[in-house]
């Protein structure tokens, strides 16, 4: 994957060989927590002291993959579903932050089971399948 590309929040580039022309974007996302506080972290600010955007709003990706290591579960969202829900979430849900090198990123704390209830598929890579 290109840097520009990276910076448009792609991470994965897919076509269909019988229809070269046919393109599938995609971005991944892990979340650690999400296991423990039942919560998806959906990033709305980038950079704090910037004010830059955050992921969810600006991904030039078709899909989002978020993905729950602990889980082995793998949220496949298409960015414009979560996009249509987030001025939902910014009236429902909690807000949290996280500190990196520097700065901070602030984001809504979106319960598991509305992250699902957008999401085209859940996919899970073990037995356990409740939320």
């Amino acid at each position: 994957m290109d840097r520009q590309a990276q910076r448009q929040g792609i991470d994965r580039i897919f076509n269909a060989r019988s229809q070269p022309e046919l393109v599938w974007t995609v971005e991944y996302k892990a979340d650690l927590k999400a296991e423990k506080t039942k919560r998806a972290f959906i990033e709305t600010v980038s950079v704090d002291a910037r004010q830059c955007w955050g992921w969810a709003y600006t991904s030039k990706a078709d899909t989002l993959i978020y993905y729950l290591p602990q889980k082995q579960w793998a949220f496949i969202i298409p960015f414009d579903v979560l996009r249509e829900r987030l001025p939902q979430w910014e009236k429902s849900c909690q807000t949290g932050s996280a500190q990196n090198d520097g700065y901070k990123t602030h984001g809504l704390l979106v319960p598991l089971e509305e992250l699902s209830s957008c999401a085209d598929k859940i996919a899970c890579c073990k037995k356990s399948r409740e939320l």
